[in-house]
C-alpha cells in the first residue's frame, strides 16, 4: 500500500490512501456516494410530483366550483326569464287584434311578443257623464280590452290619461283610486300614470286612456 501526505479531517496529518492501481475510492464507497445522489434526485422528483398533485387538486376544485355556479345560474334562468326571452316569445311578431265596433283601419289592441298596447279608450256613454264618471267607464272598458288581449290590470305597466281640461284632474284621480282599490291593488302595485291635457276627437269626450301592459309569462318547462 502506498502512503501519501493528505489533509485529514481538516487538521492535516498522515492518511493511508489506496494505490493508483486500486483507485481513489473503493467500490463500496462509490456505491454509497451514488446512492446518496440518487436519493436526492428521487426526493426532488417526489416533491415536484406532490406539488403537481396539489395544483391539480386546486384546479379540480375550481372546475367543480364553476360547474356548481353554472348549474345555479341555469336553474335561476329557468325560474325567471326576462319578458322578451321566455319560450313563448323567441320569435315575436306584431299582432293587431280587431275589436267589434272599431272603425276600419283602427286597431285598439296591438301586441308584440308579450307586450300589449291599448289606444283610444273612452267612455261608451258620454251623455251627462263628466270626468269622474267617464274615467270610471274608460277604465272598465280598458279591463275588457286587456282581457281580450290575454292579460289583466295586474299586468299593466303604464297608463296615459288625456283630459280635455287638466283642471279636472282631481275628479279623474278619484275614479282612478276607486278602480284599483276595487281590484285590491295598493299604490305599489299600480301602473305608472301620466296625465296630459289634449284636444280629444269628440267634444263630448272628457277623458281618453292609452295603456301598456304585458301578457302573463307562460310556465317554463323543466330541462
Amino acid at each position: 500500500m502506498a502512503v501519501a501526505m493528505v489533509p485529514h479531517g481538516g487538521f492535516g496529518g498522515l492518511s493511508s490512501m489506496p494505490s493508483p492501481a486500486t483507485g481513489l475510492i473503493s467500490n463500496g464507497a462509490a456505491m454509497s456516494l451514488g446512492d446518496g445522489v440518487g436519493d436526492d434526485i428521487l426526493q426532488n422528483v417526489y416533491e415536484r410530483l406532490a406539488l403537481l398533485e396539489q395544483e391539480n387538486k386546486s384546479q379540480r376544485l375550481k372546475i367543480a366550483e364553476l360547474d356548481a355556479r353554472c348549474t345555479t345560474l341555469s336553474a335561476a334562468s329557468n325560474l325567471a326569464a326576462p319578458p322578451f326571452l321566455d319560450d313563448a316569445t323567441i320569435n315575436p311578431e306584431i299582432k293587431r287584434v280587431q275589436v267589434r265596433g272599431a272603425k276600419p283601419g283602427y286597431s285598439p289592441i296591438v301586441t308584440f311578443g308579450r307586450m300589449v298596447w291599448l289606444t283610444g279608450i273612452v267612455a261608451l256613454n258620454t251623455d251627462n257623464q263628466f270626468v269622474e264618471a267617464q274615467t270610471k267607464q274608460a277604465l272598465e272598458h280598458m279591463t275588457v280590452l286587456l282581457q281580450k288581449a290575454g292579460t289583466d290590470p295586474h299586468h299593466l305597466l303604464r297608463v296615459n290619461v288625456y283630459l280635455s281640461d287638466i283642471r279636472t284632474a282631481d275628479h279623474m284621480y278619484r275614479a282612478w283610486n276607486s278602480y284599483f282599490e276595487s281590484l285590491g291593488m295598493v299604490e305599489e302595485q299600480r301602473p305608472v300614470r301620466i296625465t296630459h291635457q289634449a284636444t280629444l276627437k269628440d267634444a263630448g269626450f272628457r277623458v281618453e286612456v292609452h295603456a301598456e301592459a304585458v301578457l302573463p309569462a307562460l310556465p317554463r318547462l323543466k330541462a
